[in-house]
């Protein structure tokens, strides 16, 4: 009975523990990995500029479009 209690960690067995927390890591590792990728690319060649001014220019023709094609209620 002691050596079954030694073997677990709030009701869960060390094993789920270890393997849960290689999981986590593992997760982490990837997404700090592609956020490295990501601003590498956006640093290089004013990549992460043109994004932006794009971003900014279809929001700005949506927000126009809305606006000439939309009548307010209080309008």
């Amino acid at each position: 009975m002691t050596s079954e209690k030694n073997n677990m960690r709030n009701g869960q067995p060390i094993k789920y523990w270890r393997y849960r927390n290689l999981v986590s890591a593992g997760q982490i590792i990837i997404v700090l990995g592609i956020a490295v990728v990501v601003s590498l690319w956006a640093s290089t060649d004013g990549n992460g500029e043109r994004v932006w001014q794009s971003y900014l220019d279809f929001s700005s023709s949506v927000s126009d479009f809305a606006n000439n094609r939309m009548s307010m209620p209080w309008e």
